[in-house]
């Protein structure tokens, strides 16, 4: 048996703990792109703790959130018909997507140590700028993926496209009003 059989048999089988594993892997590792490219850190300057903890969200949040929506919403919206694969996209966009953001903008700044008062403020700041760069990749993508992906390897794609867009969250996210 080849190695894409036994991946896709895997997240058949296993879908939560495969995605759960791979994206905590790639936020992990968009984070110390990030630092590296982003912020131009050096690698003696580089924040392994934080690039462990938005792999943890990852893991912890961001696989469990998109695995039970995922298949929310292909109970509520089988197939990937012209209209359905437009409602799928509307809800994902309209609902998923800003929770997800607020969830992780949240989750790394409270676990950066941040008080209530200060990630209501950092969500003030980034939370309007983040969603608007996120309806111009997206919706393209998850149109494609909607349309032409079968449902048991949405999440991988959305893994490939999530690598580049972990990469500027994951600067936004710990980014300071007095960094810009």
């Amino acid at each position: 048996m080849n190695v894409l059989r036994l991946y896709q048999n895997a997240y058949r089988s296993r879908p939560l703990i495969i995605h759960a594993v791979e994206t905590g892997l790639i936020m992990a590792s968009a984070d110390m792109v990030s630092q590296i490219i982003v912020e131009a850190r050096t690698f003696d300057s580089l924040d392994s703790g934080r690039a462990l903890r938005f792999g943890g969200i990852g893991l912890l949040v961001v696989a469990p959130a998109r695995v039970g929506w995922y298949r929310f919403l292909e109970k509520k919206l089988p197939g990937c018909s012209t209209s359905t694969v437009l409602q799928k996209l509307a809800l994902d966009q309209a609902c998923f997507a800003p929770c997800l953001v607020l969830a992780i903008v949240s989750s790394v700044s409270y676990t950066s140590g941040m008080q209530t008062d200060q990630i209501i403020d950092k969500l003030h700041s980034s939370f309007k700028d983040i969603m608007l760069n996120n309806w111009k990749v997206w919706p393209c993508v998850q149109l494609c993926n909607f349309y032409l992906v079968p449902a048991h390897l949405r999440m991988t794609t959305v893994q490939i496209v999530a690598f580049i867009w972990n990469i500027y969250l994951s600067w936004k996210a710990n980014v300071n009003k007095s960094d810009l």
